[in-house]
């Protein structure tokens, strides 16, 4: 009976486990070049959903690269998620000037992720409460929140952090 008890307790701790952590954490593959050259088509990400599941506690921080819902492709076809990078805070004002992103009016150092994709200017936009500003590491490629099919990311629109990649 002992044995039976330890089994059954091992068996409901490990189904819990696995639910726990298939709910925590998600692997998705990217599909686009529009990250690169931080990640590629193809490369596997491991997207972490727990950091994320209390919203409304959560704050985000620039540099992080997020998986977020984007409505305007789904109705297009084009997919039901995006993969960016959070640029711009609740609050600020965002520009870009001879390919350089300014954030209210001080340049921003994107050396340790940004290799040479650099766009051309962008009028200052303010980032509103409980947005957030997004590019593509890929400026030149990169359908984001420069554009009206992305504009800026509301928070209950993000589903989790990239982690890891492979």
């Amino acid at each position: 009976m002992k044995k039976f008890i330890a089994f059954l307790f091992a068996a409901v701790l490990g189904t819990s486990l696995g639910l726990f952590t298939a709910a925590a954490y998600e692997v998705t593959q990217v599909t686009d070049e529009t990250m690169a050259s931080t990640y590629r088509k193809g490369d596997h990400v491991l997207v972490d959903r727990l950091l994320f599941a209390d919203l409304a506690e959560r704050d985000f921080a620039r540099g992080d690269v997020v998986v977020f819902a984007n409505p305007m492709y789904m109705e297009t076809g084009e997919g039901d998620r995006m993969l960016k990078r959070i640029i711009g805070l609740p609050g600020e004002w965002v520009s870009i000037k001879d390919g350089i992103v300014h954030i209210d009016g001080v340049p921003l150092d994107e050396s340790a992720y940004l290799q040479g994709s650099r766009t051309g200017d962008m009028v200052e936009q303010y980032v509103s409460a409980g947005s957030y500003f997004v590019l593509g590491d890929n400026r030149m490629n990169s359908t984001d929140s420069r554009s009206e099919t992305v504009g800026l990311v509301q928070k209950k629109d993000l589903q989790g952090k990239v982690i890891q990649q492979w």
